[in-house]
């Protein structure tokens, strides 16, 4: 029983961290089936072959005790009438696991720092519960040496107070909270996914993050007002210092994106991972102002991306060339411009050091 759980283990994890359909999740399947039927006939393992230290992994049983195995899952599986969830499966423990993974790797995660400070931040404080831990929790009781989780209902919930302690920690700035409710429909709708198929439409279990569909869709439509209640005479103002500085003869290399491959800078991109430039900021705004569908709902975030294209500059450029001596001449003169026009200095980009 022990051999064949670790055997499981091998498949379960090469499933869980491959995408499905790669060439090594196929060889995996393939690989699996191959060794599952070489077993039955050796009569080690049955029919079950699920990741879980309490199947019982004997000789194939007769069709009667099939049966009644069936059934007796069919139960375990199905959702109490007074709306209590079932006991959670390996294949959902999976799905889940996946999911967490996914949320941990995405965009949003990344730029909310959930691998790093703030995970950091919120596990500093005594008891409180992080996705990072959660996903943590789910593998080990997997691998069965702990049984936290007995249902997807705590799993929703432990997942709604973690993105609950995020909430905290973000405090409100604009561009995190806004990454974050993206985490969050990202996390939501993989969920109805997962609870559906086992416990169909309708399940209280689809509840545990948005409240539910209807409350979901709010949550949409009141992003989307607030991307438009953008202050327009802001952004006029940091449109009008743009273009002031864009107008410097200085400012001439910051005021396109960089062309690596013409200018034989081969490895730009691999030090410089997010690039601007000061004419896709001045694009940004514009079409802001416009149509109110652009990137920028605060002057903060136009700052942010222009103290990304200095970063970028000083990262990538030796100190002392002219490169860089211009890149200190044009920011100097934007500072002083922004400070003019009384707009905010909060710069929410990352510096990264040089790598010698």
């Amino acid at each position: 029983k022990e051999l064949v759980n670790d055997i499981k283990l091998v498949f379960a994890n090469c499933k869980t961290y491959n995408l499905e359909n790669s060439p090594v999740w196929k060889d995996c399947v393939a690989t699996e089936q191959l060794l599952l039927s070489s077993f039955r006939k050796l009569g080690i393992c049955g029919d079950e072959w699920e990741l879980d230290p309490s199947v019982q992994c004997s000789a194939p049983p007769s069709g009667k005790t099939q049966n009644k195995a069936r059934k007796s899952k069919s139960k375990e599986g199905s959702v109490v009438q007074n709306g209590s969830a079932g006991l959670v499966s390996a294949t959902e423990l999976h799905d889940v696991l996946k999911l967490l993974q996914a949320m941990l790797r995405s965009e949003y995660a990344a730029r909310l720092d959930l691998n790093g400070g703030i995970s950091s931040a919120a596990g500093k404080n005594g008891g409180v519960i992080t996705l990072r831990r959660i996903k943590s929790l789910v593998l080990q009781q997997l691998k069965g040496s702990k049984n936290k989780y007995v249902n997807l209902e705590k799993i929703g919930a432990d997942v709604k107070s973690a993105f609950l302690e995020i909430k905290k920690l973000v405090n409100g700035r604009s561009n995190l909270a806004r990454d974050l409710k993206s985490l969050e429909g990202l996390f939501y709708e993989s969920w109805v996914q997962i609870t559906q198929r086992k416990h169909g439409k309708g399940s209280i279990l689809q509840s545990m993050v948005y409240d539910g569909k209807k409350n979901a869709a709010a949550n949409s439509k009141k992003r989307k007002n607030d991307k438009q209640t953008f202050n327009k005479a802001k952004l006029n103002d940091a449109l009008l210092v743009i273009q002031s500085v864009l107008r410097m003869k200085r400012a001439q290399p910051f005021s396109v994106p960089v062309d690596a491959k013409a200018l034989g800078l081969f490895d730009y991109h691999q030090i410089v991972k997010s690039p601007m430039d000061l004419g896709t900021i001045e694009s940004r705004i514009k079409r802001q102002i416009k149509s109110g569908k652009g990137r920028y709902s605060s002057a903060e975030e136009v700052y942010s991306d222009v103290c990304l294209v200095w970063n970028n500059c000083k990262l990538y450029n030796v100190e002392g060339s002219p490169i860089y001596a211009d890149c200190l001449f044009v920011q100097k003169a934007f500072e002083k411009h922004w400070a003019e026009k009384d707009l905010p200095t909060v710069c929410t980009c990352k510096k990264r050091q040089k790598t010698k």
